[in-house]
């Protein structure tokens, strides 16, 4: 009976948890790079590679604080 009860409250915790993991887009800010061309050129790899391992996709938003990162 303990070990139904430990699966079955698993199971929800998971299912929980995995809602919040379907977000469609997120973005990347980086505020020690000046301009989306240096952006990409640094975090470009970094940013497919991200896609490729989870599946989501991943927008670069520039900045030029960290204050402008609560924008994004």
């Amino acid at each position: 009976m303990r070990k139904a009860f430990s699966i079955i409250a698993a199971a929800v915790l998971l299912s929980s948890v995995s809602v919040g993991a379907f977000a469609k887009d997120y973005k990347i800010a980086v505020t020690d790079i000046q301009g989306m061309d240096a952006l990409i050129s640094e975090w470009g790899p970094f940013k497919e590679a991200l896609e490729k391992a989870t599946g989501h996709s991943f927008e670069f938003f520039p900045v030029t604080s960290q204050t402008a990162t609560a924008e994004a």
